[in-house]
Formats: structure tokens, C-alpha cells, sequence
């Protein structure tokens, strides 16, 4: 579980003055096998279940659809792509980013510590630095997409 962070630095004329970075306050919110359970059902909502509408060819995804037992006024889906960082991150290593738009690669690189150099447009097809890599801050990763 990471500590929220919502200033991520302080800039004077464009020059930043200090910087924050993001706090691990627990490696995990649960065991890996509940986590595993958890993952397998919420695909299950998307593969077969009441989300099956949104199921997509190059991705897994997990959703969560209405729950009857509470009683709330505004949107009751929730969708999440099921990619293996999304529920187990490890900080210490260079995320697999495969698959993903510009956008959410950049911000998890990003937010990594790595300097990212995006070629092409699309989807993410392949990275230079491999998943599960030691991570370096400040390390450049060239992302090709197609």
C-alpha cells in the first residue's frame, strides 16, 4: 500500500525547489493467495460474467458490477486492467509496461524514477529495459508502440 501523495514538487520560476516521492507503508494489503482470488474472480466479471460486454482481445480486465447491498447514488462499475502490477507493484524493479497506451506506461515509468523516450503511437509493443530489471532512477527506457 503506497501513502497518498498529492504534491509531487514545489517549483520557483519554473526551477523546482523541493521534490516528494511516494511512501511504501505496506508491501501488500492482503496474502498473495487472496489476492489471486480476488484477480481471478473480478476477470471472471469480465470474461463471463455482467461485464462480458467490455471484454477485449489484447487485454485482461477486471471489473466489479453493482453491489445490492449498498445503497449509493452515482456510478456503481468499477473496470481495472488486470496486468500482474496492478495488484502485486514491485518498486525495486522496472515494470512491464507491454500492452499499455503512452499514457499509463509514462506514469508508471515516471512515477518509477525512469526517464522515459516514447517512439511511435499505440500501444506499447516493446521496451528496452525487460521487465522484473533492477530498477535505477533516473535510467532512460525507450518504449516503442504500434
Amino acid at each position: 500500500m503506497v501513502q497518498p501523495l498529492f504534491v509531487k514538487e514545489i517549483r520557483n520560476k519554473g526551477h523546482v525547489v523541493q521534490q516528494f516521492s511516494g511512501k511504501v507503508i505496506a508491501e501488500s494489503i492482503c496474502s498473495p493467495a487472496t489476492i489471486k482470488k480476488a484477480r481471478q474472480l473480478l476477470e471472471e466479471v469480465v470474461t463471463t460474467g455482467t461485464a462480458s460486454h467490455i471484454k477485449h482481445a489484447q487485454y485482461t480486465i477486471a471489473g466489479k458490477t453493482r453491489n445490492l447491498e449498498v445503497k449509493y447514488k452515482g456510478p456503481s462499475n468499477g473496470w481495472v486492467s488486470s496486468a500482474q502490477q496492478a495488484f502485486t507493484p514491485d518498486y525495486n524493479k522496472v515494470p512491464n509496461v507491454k500492452g499499455m497506451g503512452l499514457r499509463d506506461a509514462m506514469y508508471l515509468l515516471e512515477n518509477q524514477g525512469l526517464q522515459v523516450k516514447p517512439i511511435g503511437r499505440g500501444a506499447v509493443i516493446r521496451q528496452s529495459i525487460q521487465p522484473g530489471t533492477k530498477l535505477e532512477k533516473g535510467q532512460r527506457i525507450i518504449i516503442e508502440l504500434g
